[in-house]
């Protein structure tokens, strides 16, 4: 159980730097990462954001974020060491 969590707070930690670095830009408002819920077998996680602004800047925001999901998987694997990359799910 233990690893589970090093691995949802590793996820957590990356996915924050990702979207501040690459992703703040294209976003006009304030979104924090605030946990990832990964499954035993590291095969799916759910991402949970905070969105700081309107609620048409937050569905925009999970829009954005739903379709870039490949980019940022593919910024997790090259930043990370796991077995596998978790496909990930974006929840507010």
């Amino acid at each position: 159980m233990k690893r589970m969590v090093r691995v949802n707070e590793l996820l957590k930690r990356e996915l924050g730097n990702i979207l501040e670095r690459g992703f703040c830009r294209e976003m006009d408002c304030l979104v924090t990462v605030t946990g990832v819920k990964t499954a035993p077998d590291i095969r799916n996680a759910i991402v949970f954001v905070s969105v700081y602004g309107s609620e048409e800047q937050k569905l925009s925001t999970l829009n954005m974020l739903r379709r870039r999901r490949g980019d940022i998987q593919h910024q997790v694997n090259s930043a990370l060491s796991l077995k596998f990359t978790p496909k990930l799910s974006f929840r507010i």
